[in-house]
């Protein structure tokens, strides 16, 4: 984790964190438990390689990028039984959903899962991977950064409003 002290001050400018300035290694303490870190990493390498931000994913487009970077780690270290035998890629806590009385289902969580079939991530999501694991800022970025808008009724989206 980065030993940079940040301090969140409220300012009418707002800060878009980006896939790409989250450093890919450990998310040391992020969200509890290694299991839903490393899963939580996941979807981060994901978004890097997609190269279009916080955009919505399926879980196949998931899965598939997990199970082939996985499997080719796996191969270079000349572990081609284990490749073979790799598993899917699961969210470890990282989706909450209960069941209300009356049969309503309700999201909580780090990841929501859309009306049209698609997943995404939330505020809470991307800034836990931020501050556990941010990457070198750019120049010209302040090191004070707004705090993060409230969440609306609709959910807490990190595309909202993209």
């Amino acid at each position: 984790m980065s030993n940079r002290q940040f301090s969140i001050v409220p300012v009418a400018q707002t800060f878009v964190v980006t896939p790409e300035m989250i450093q890919p290694g450990q998310f040391w303490s992020a969200f509890g438990n290694t299991e839903t870190e490393v899963s939580a990493l996941w979807i981060v390498r994901y978004m890097q390689r997609q190269g279009k931000g916080w955009m919505p994913f399926t879980y196949a487009a998931l899965d598939a990028f997990y199970r082939e970077t996985r499997a080719a780690s796996l191969t270079a270290q000349g572990r081609q039984t284990a490749a073979e035998q790799l598993g899917h890629y699961t969210f470890n806590e990282l989706i909450d959903t209960r069941h209300e009385r009356g049969g309503t289902m309700t999201q909580q969580g780090y990841v929501i899962a859309s009306g049209d079939g698609t997943l995404r991530v939330t505020r809470e999501f991307v800034m836990r991977c931020y501050l556990s694991s941010p990457a070198d800022l750019p120049e010209g970025l302040p090191e004070t950064f707004p705090v993060p808008a409230q969440k609306s009724k609709e959910g807490d989206s990190a595309t909202e409003g993209a």
